[in-house]
C-alpha cells in the first residue's frame, strides 16, 4: 500500500527515501558547493551521515533481527555506523566493493543495504584521495538514493493516476458513456435504415428520410434506454450526409433536391 502523509511517501507503512533530483540540485547549488569551496567537509560530515541515517531507519524495520543488539547512535556515530555496515554486508549477495543487496529483502530494504555499502566505499575512497573512484561511487550513491525514493514516488503517482483514470472510465461507462453508446447506435441504425429505404424509393428527399428515421427511433426507444433525448431531424440529415461523404451510404441524386417529393 502506498500513501502520502505529511508530505512524505509511505510504502506498507514505511517512509521511503525522500531524496529527489530537485532537492539534490537545490541543496548542491545553494549550499553544499559553497560550503565545500569554503573548506567544509560536507560530503563526510553532512551528506553521507544523512543518507546513512535514512538507510538504517529503513533497514531496521525490515526484520526484527536487525534490532537485536543494535547500538544507539547517541553512543557514538562511528560505532553505530560500523555495526550497521556489518549487518548490511551480511545481506549482500556479491563481493563487489560497494555490495549488492539480496532479493530476499524488500525493494526498500535492498536500497538501504546498497546505500550503506556505497557510503562506506565512498568514505574509503575519499580518505585514500582516490578522486575518480570517489566520483564514480558518488554517482552510484545518488542513483541508489533516487531509486529508493523518487522512483517509488513516481510509481505512487502512477497508481493514483491509474485509479483516477479507472474511476473516470467507470463513471463514463455508467453515465455519459452509455448515453454516447446509444447515440452511436441510433446513428448506425439511421444509416442502415436509409440504405434500405433509398433502394426502394430513391426519390425520397433527405428531409423526409430524416423524419422517417426519427419515427423509427421513437418506436424503438426501449432499445435506447440511456439516450437522454432523440436527435433532431437536422442532426439525422447531418449523419446521412457524413455517411455519404465517407462512402458508407449512397444518397440518390433525387434525394438531394430541395423540397418534398411530388407524391407528398
Amino acid at each position: 500500500m502506498i500513501e502520502q502523509k505529511n508530505g512524505f511517501t509511505f510504502v506498507e507503512g514505511q517512509r521511503v527515501f525522500s531524496v529527489t533530483p530537485d532537492e539534490i540540485r537545490w541543496r548542491m547549488r545553494e549550499t553544499w558547493l559553497d560550503d565545500i569551496r569554503n573548506g567544509h567537509n560536507i560530503m563526510v560530515d553532512v551528506i553521507l551521515p544523512y543518507l546513512e541515517r535514512e538507510a538504517v531507519s529503513r533497514l531496521s524495520k525490515e526484520n526484527s533481527v536487525f534490532k537485536d543488539g543494535a547500538p544507539s547512535i547517541r553512543d557514538g556515530y562511528e560505532d553505530w555506523r560500523m555495526w550497521w555496515l556489518n549487518e548490511a554486508s551480511q545481506n549482500c549477495i556479491t563481493h563487489s566493493p560497494v555490495g549488492l543487496a539480496g532479493e530476499h529483502l524488500s525493494p526498500i530494504g535492498q536500497t538501504a543495504v546498497n546505500i550503506i555499502m556505497a557510503t562506506s566505499a565512498l568514505r574509503e575512497a575519499l580518505s585514500s584521495s582516490k578522486a575518480e573512484e570517489a566520483a564514480a561511487i558518488s554517482m552510484l550513491l545518488i542513483c541508489e538514493a533516487i531509486a529508493g525514493g523518487y522512483s517509488i514516488e513516481m510509481e505512487s503517482a502512477k497508481i493514483f493516476a491509474d485509479a483516477a483514470k479507472e474511476a473516470k472510465k467507470q463513471a463514463y461507462e455508467s453515465g455519459a458513456g452509455k448515453s454516447h453508446r446509444d447515440l452511436q447506435l441510433a446513428r448506425r441504425a439511421a444509416v442502415d435504415y436509409a440504405k434500405r429505404a433509398w433502394v426502394e424509393k430513391p426519390d425520397t428527399r433527405i428531409g423526409e428520410m430524416a423524419d422517417q428515421i426519427l419515427e423509427r427511433l421513437k418506436q424503438n426507444k426501449h432499445k435506447l434506454t440511456s439516450l437522454e433525448s432523440f436527435p433532431k431531424p437536422d442532426t439525422i440529415k447531418t449523419w446521412l450526409r457524413e455517411a455519404g461523404a465517407a462512402g458508407t451510404l449512397a444518397i440518390p441524386e433525387a434525394a438531394q433536391k430541395r423540397g418534398r417529393s411530388k407524391a407528398n
